[in-house]
């Protein structure tokens, strides 16, 4: 994260890639987890619209991930061009399902915009919205 640079270039190229195979719809999670950490990034460096930008797509990731997961299944689902995803999923180690209740995971993204490299944007009207939005997750 030190390295400017090196992470734009590599959010520049992660990001072409999450639209191709659609995973903000297909593994919000994961889409959720980039943006997190790209915001990370450029909160560090005092880049705060790009921050909030992606702070915005991990809070839209969270809301789509929240929404299609629900209470009683938090399970990774394919689509129709990953259509043999979930047999893979049931043979991997971990499973389908996520290892912890919804509740717990929906209390840990709430905590995320406390983190100390966010404190940057405390000001910003922009980034209060987001964390009203996240509170807003049922």
């Amino acid at each position: 994260m030190q390295h400017l640079p090196i992470c734009i270039e590599t959010i520049r190229r992660i990001e072409p890639l999450l639209e191709a195979f659609s995973l903000t719809k297909l593994n919000p999670n994961c889409a959720a987890a980039f943006e997190y950490q790209a915001a990370l990034c450029y909160a560090l460096h005092g880049k705060k619209k790009e921050a909030i930008g992606h702070l915005e797509c991990y809070t839209a990731c969270l809301t789509e991930l929240f929404q299609i997961f629900s209470k009683d299944n938090m399970r990774l689902q394919g689509d129709d061009f990953f259509n043999q995803i979930e047999t893979w999923f049931e043979k991997s180690d971990s499973g389908a399902c996520a290892p912890r209740s919804r509740d717990v995971v929906l209390e840990d993204c709430r905590q995320t915009l406390s983190h100390p490299m966010l404190a940057v944007l405390e000001e910003e009207p922009a980034f209060q919205r987001l964390k009203t939005k996240l509170k807003e997750i049922k």
